[in-house]
């Protein structure tokens, strides 16, 4: 266990080392890893991203959950029309008190007049009603999250204000953040909101196609529009936490502009095709929450045709700060030793590799090597990977730094070799 736990922290130094090595040496971020969104006549809220071109995702990158069954009396998300600018998706990425902390991000959903709170598996955490005339004269149409601060940001489409879900009940959110305007430039309605992190404001989209910036309190900072790269129906936004960027949504696809307005160039992973369709739902999507989950993607091999070791993550999300996070391997041979390849780029196809039938590398070189030890009899090894607090608050380095991993297992008696999976994730702000 000591030998194990001396590995584990050997592995943290190493690799936070190498991060910063790859930080001043301009390595380019990796883009978003998943987003949410809520239909609304299911309903039911799903995650997707753009799958990258040539890189199989294990599992598909689509996951769907619906509205959990409240404890008795407290308000759950109904089913609503589609395109009528009610509700919306955020995302906790570091957790709160009612989720369980750091280790167990919460994901936030609104049908206009509910906030509701579910586990990722959509499991129920908490909800509470938002009454017409309690906060905005009209129903919520857009929302984001500040993880930091634990404050749920909702507009109804020109105000917005900042409430509070951290009550273990299901009473009205509390508001901690007053009502202020947040105005379109075109006067149009505004039908998604999020909070960035890294500049402490709200961004907003309007039904113009505008896409606005404002000071807590409404000053307009910045505006742009996405016409006619994007069309003008804009349903949700979200901000990448990772990079800043600006992702709108109009229900249909995805797209994802720089800070300054410009479209953001396609072809990192996960952006491997600028704008991207949400895959096919019942009806078009509200809302656009940003999630800092790790992807597994690729596939792993076994010399003998067995199911095969994966690769793993735990701890909640890789945020800046993340004292918690761990990569580990499951279904490993006990006896076989482990190596850790990690890199800052994604190799897609794979790069074939001997000793494993069909076995690929998906990390590009330069490649990092890690021995790890023997696997023990559980098949599972777990390395501690604790991420530190931004060197510059709030988005300092190590935000945006990109990580590929995947471990290779050299079989006891010359057996050859068994690969797992890899593993994808970009170190972002809360």
């Amino acid at each position: 266990m000591l030998q194990t736990h001396r590995i584990c922290i050997r592995f943290s130094m190493i690799a936070l080392g190498v991060i910063a090595a790859g930080a001043l040496l301009g390595i380019p971020s990796a883009l978003a890893q998943t987003h949410w969104s809520i239909e609304g006549t299911m309903p039911s809220y799903g995650e997707s991203n753009s799958p990258p071109p040539l890189c199989p995702l294990v599992p598909p990158p689509y996951l769907i959950n619906f509205p959990p069954i409240p404890p008795a009396g407290c308000p759950v998300n109904l089913p609503f029309a589609p395109l009528v600018g009610l509700g919306g998706s955020a995302v906790d990425n570091d957790g709160n008190v009612l989720s369980g902390g750091p280790a167990t991000p919460a994901f936030v959903h609104s049908d206009g007049f509910t906030l509701e709170m579910t586990s990722y598996a959509g499991l129920y955490i908490v909800s509470g009603p938002v009454p017409l005339g309690y906060v905005f004269p009209g129903p919520i149409s857009g929302l984001g999250y500040d993880s930091a601060g634990d404050i749920v940001w909702v507009t109804d489409g020109t105000m917005a204000a900042g409430l509070s879900m951290l009550v273990p009940v299901c009473p009205v959110p509390a508001v901690v953040v007053p009502p202020f305007p947040i105005l379109s430039p075109a006067g149009a309605p505004q039908w998604g909101l999020d909070w960035d992190p890294c500049t402490g404001t709200l961004w907003a989209c309007d039904l113009a196609g505008n896409v606005s910036q404002y000071a807590i309190g409404g000053a307009l900072l910045f505006t742009f529009n996405v016409v006619p790269f994007f069309p003008p129906l804009l349903t949700g936004l979200a901000v990448n936490a990772t990079n800043g960027n600006i992702q709108v949504t109009d229900g249909i696809m995805v797209g994802e502009f720089l800070p300054v307005g410009v479209p953001a160039p396609a072809g990192p992973f996960y952006l491997s095709a600028n704008p991207y369709p949400i895959p096919p739902w019942a009806a078009p999507v509200d809302g656009l929450g940003f999630s800092l989950r790790p992807q597994n993607y690729g596939t792993n091999c076994n010399p003998f045709g067995g199911a095969g070791p994966t690769i793993g993550w735990g701890g909640g999300y890789p945020f800046a700060g993340n004292g918690g996070f761990t990569i580990s391997e499951t279904g490993a041979t006990p006896g076989a030793s482990a190596i850790l390849v990690y890199g800052f780029g994604y190799a897609c196809p794979g790069l074939p590799v001997g000793g494993c039938p069909g076995g690929m590398l998906w990390i590009a070189p330069p490649l990092r090597l890690l021995g790890v030890g023997l696997v023990p009899g559980s098949g599972t090894i777990t390395l501690p990977a604790p991420i530190p607090p931004p060197a510059a608050r709030p988005c300092g380095f190590p935000v945006g730094i990109p990580l590929f991993l995947q471990f290779v297992n050299i079989l006891p008696g010359g057996g050859g070799l068994e690969l797992t999976d890899a593993l994808s994730f970009t170190i972002g702000a809360i």
